[in-house]
């Protein structure tokens, strides 16, 4: 949720966030998202129009369904979901359509170098900007190290699936 919060928090775009649990959204974005709803695969497909942009961070088989919903209205589609068989296959519609289907837009290198970038501007629009100053970002795929150095990174809960998808093709 902090990182829903920081690319939520400057924009001026109407965001619908679906939830399986609205009271702990609620709870993690405040005001921030003032629409807030249950997760309801139905209820989206109902609410989704062309050029939307859907974004589902949810399990593999959810994921799908929610791209196959994103395609079908016309609208794009982004998780961060390993590329799959089935998401392949939509392949040739969201071509017709003319959307994108990105996945593999996870924690790393994903959504940390949306929010990396979203903190240099917010320092390079501040009055502490120095042109002098290097800036850098070390990604540990949403984790800090266990001990410092060379992949020593820890790992999160979903260790097997993130290994699994290493054999997965890009």
């Amino acid at each position: 949720m902090p990182g829903l919060r920081a690319v939520l928090a400057p924009s001026s775009v109407d965001v619908i966030v679906w939830s399986d649990d609205v009271g702990n959204a609620t709870a993690q974005l405040g005001t921030i998202a003032s629409d807030l709803r249950p997760f309801d695969p139905d209820a989206i497909g109902a609410e989704v129009q062309a050029g939307d942009v859907v974004v589902a961070m949810m399990s593999p088989d959810v994921q799908l369904v929610m791209a196959t919903i994103a395609v079908n209205k016309a609208a794009h589609f982004i998780c961060p979901g390993a590329r799959t068989p089935a998401i392949d296959a939509l392949h040739a519609r969201a071509l017709l359509a003319q959307v994108s289907v990105v996945t593999e837009v996870g924690v790393s290198p994903g959504i940390d170098h949306l929010l990396a970038r979203n903190l240099v501007n917010r320092y390079l629009n501040s009055p502490a900007a120095d042109p002098r100053n290097d800036l850098s970002l070390t990604s540990y795929a949403g984790v800090l190290p266990a001990q410092p150095g060379p992949f020593r990174a820890g790992l999160g809960t979903e260790a097997q699936r993130m290994l699994r998808v290493l054999t997965q093709p890009a």
